[in-house]
């Protein structure tokens, strides 16, 4: 989200500042402490000057793009028909994802639907990142079924009797605002398709017009060698499966 919303030089920063390393802490299919999570949410809303709860809305709008990117469309789109259906079934997406990601510890959602307006009652095993659940709700009613809603949350908890996996529980409050497809998304309404497309076209001159960030976002896996046979750059998905490929290398 980072390389695409701003620069590498801010990624480089924010990864310089928390002493975090790209290769070594952040590998694919490999999980990593909470803290190393908290630290980074921390830092970039430093970095990049947005406040921690803005910050993790805006992840959760990203995450949606990134999921249909990776080709997860056909997966959200199953979850049901409208948001509400869409909500009950989260937890049994989740369910499948840990059969995969096995050390993936994923939210908890209850919904409870009540015509334009709904309740859903989130429990996760860790504190203050319901945001993210707030925007990911947000970007899927505008992005999958053509919503505007109004996500408040209600009221929180923090007190579960001993032995209990849950940290924190937050009642959201969901109110669509408008059932319109004309209505306006807070996400850009062009699909990851017809961005790829674009940025495709624009390689077709005569000089490349990629930037470094876009063609890591497009091509994840791609290797580029010099003369010598030297890595000269790398997709990230790349470096997340072998920490010692990487530029030099």
């Amino acid at each position: 989200m980072v390389l695409e919303k701003f620069d590498e030089k801010t990624w480089a920063k924010i990864l310089l500042t928390a002493e975090l390393d790209d290769y070594e802490d952040f590998q694919l299919l490999k999980g990593y402490p909470d803290r190393k999570t908290f630290l980074l949410i921390e830092t970039i809303s430093k970095v990049v000057g947005i406040e921690v709860p803005a910050l993790l809305e805006l992840y959760g709008e990203y995450f949606l793009t990134y999921a249909i990117r990776m080709n997860f469309a056909s997966m959200i789109r199953s979850l049901g028909d409208d948001l509400s259906t869409f909500i009950v079934n989260l937890d049994s997406l989740h369910n499948l994802l840990q059969l995969t990601y096995t050390e993936m510890v994923p939210p908890s959602f209850l919904g409870e639907s009540g015509g334009p307006v709904m309740l859903v009652t989130y429990n996760s095993t860790r504190r203050g990142l319901y945001p993210i659940a707030v925007g990911l709700l947000r970007a899927v009613a505008a992005q999958i079924y053509n919503q505007v809603v109004e996500i408040v949350a209600k009221k929180t908890n923090t007190e579960f009797p001993e032995g209990t996996a849950y940290v924190e529980q937050v009642l959201l409050e969901i109110r669509v605002v408008s059932d319109s497809a004309d209505s306006p998304s807070p996400l850009p309404s062009r699909s990851i398709e017809q961005e790829s497309e674009g940025i495709l076209a624009e390689c077709a001159g005569p000089q490349p017009l990629l930037s470094n960030a876009q063609l890591t976002s497009l091509l994840p896996y791609h290797l580029v060698l010099d003369r010598q046979m030297r890595i000269v750059q790398c997709g990230r998905k790349l470096r997340q499966f072998n920490s010692g490929i990487r530029p030099g290398a």
